[in-house]
């Protein structure tokens, strides 16, 4: 639980340092030895940042060594039982320790292609990930050159430190979660509307509360904030239907809108700070793919506009979990602002 784990603030001694996080980097202790050069550490980040960058300030030898300390994905190592306990956790999570006999010669197959090419193993964090997903990025993997594919697997390397870090280091209790429903369609706050929010546990939606937005389209306080604000995928859930319904909205027999979900992801608890803002316009057959403007996304249509205003340091974990295909322009890893495509959300509004 989160009160067992560790802090950065307990982490002040080289060997609860390195019995702590020596296991970050897959039988990569020597991450960890030069990290704690520059301890103490005022967050979870910034522990995390320091780590990356000792990877990233050593030789390629090492940088080819850690790589090499990785197992093949449902290689001889996980058939043997030999691998840590770390990524023996992360390849049953994605279900590699059930394959099929044809679907353990592929991953055979494709393992022993791209060692061939690259001479290290293919990395790729697969912690929530399907099998699927992991043998479509075989392809587009292996036709990269060596530079970048060594750039590609050493961030798969930090992703999965990452990930790991997260389960044996509390965050900061800083982040908090709301929301804001606009109602474009009279140009106000949508007042009364209601909303759920629940969490992925062991695969069960598990609901964390239920809310009414106040006059002004707003949550009365944080949803969520505090040790409550930890990382994983949420759904939000809002009954726009009944909504229409209480504003006198006409609607089909079946109408388009009823409850209306939207599932994101929080990947870093201790520095994200996110602003969900949700606004529906009326029922419509059409919807357009959203539009991301660093860190807003749009849904568009004519009578229909989702949008989605996050505040993050990094959107790789939502733009993982939206269900809409995401374009991130500018802006870099970090997407912290407030830049708003404001030219479209106008041009929609003129046409009705």
């Amino acid at each position: 639980t989160m009160s067992k784990m560790a802090t950065v603030a307990t982490l002040s001694s080289r060997d609860k340092f390195m019995r702590v996080l020596s296991g970050v980097y897959e039988k990569s202790e020597w991450v960890a030895e030069r990290a704690f050069a520059h301890a103490p550490y005022e967050s979870l980040t910034a522990l995390a940042a320091a780590m990356k960058a000792t990877v990233q300030a050593a030789s390629e030898e090492e940088q080819l060594a850690l790589l090499c300390a990785h197992p093949d994905l449902a290689g001889k190592a996980a058939l043997a039982g030999e691998l840590t306990a770390e990524s023996t956790g992360e390849q049953a999570q994605a279900g590699l320790d059930t394959l099929t006999e044809a679907e353990l010669a592929r991953f055979t197959e494709l393992n022993t292609a791209y060692r061939s090419k690259f001479g290290f193993p293919f990395i790729l964090a697969v912690r929530g990930a399907s099998k699927q997903t992991i043998l479509s990025a075989f392809a587009p993997r292996t036709a990269n050159t060596r530079g970048e594919e060594l750039s590609t697997a050493l961030a798969q390397v930090h992703k999965i430190a990452w990930m790991r870090m997260r389960d044996l280091v509390a965050p900061n209790a800083s982040g908090k979660l709301t929301c804001h429903v606009l109602d474009t369609a009279r140009g106000a706050p949508a007042a009364g509307m209601s909303v759920q929010l629940r969490r992925l546990e062991e695969g069960t939606w598990k609901l964390l509360g239920e809310f009414v937005t106040n006059a002004d389209g707003r949550l009365d306080g944080p949803a969520l904030q505090g040790a409550d604000f930890v990382y994983g995928a949420y759904e939000w859930t809002f009954g726009v239907g009944s909504y229409f319904a209480a504003a006198g909205v006409p609607t089909a027999g079946t109408p388009f809108l009823g409850e209306v979900p939207l599932r994101f992801g929080i990947d870093n608890a201790s520095s994200t700070t996110m602003f969900l803002s949700c606004a529906r316009r009326g029922p419509t057959q059409h919807t357009a793919a959203p539009r991301a403007v660093r860190g807003r996304t749009r849904c568009a249509s004519a009578r229909l506009v989702e949008l989605c205003e996050v505040w993050v340091d990094s959107a790789s974990a939502l733009r993982a979990l939206l269900p809409w295909r995401w374009r991130c322009l500018g802006g870099g890893a970090s997407t912290e602002g407030r830049v708003v495509g404001r030219e479209m959300y106008r041009a929609r509004r003129k046409r009705g």
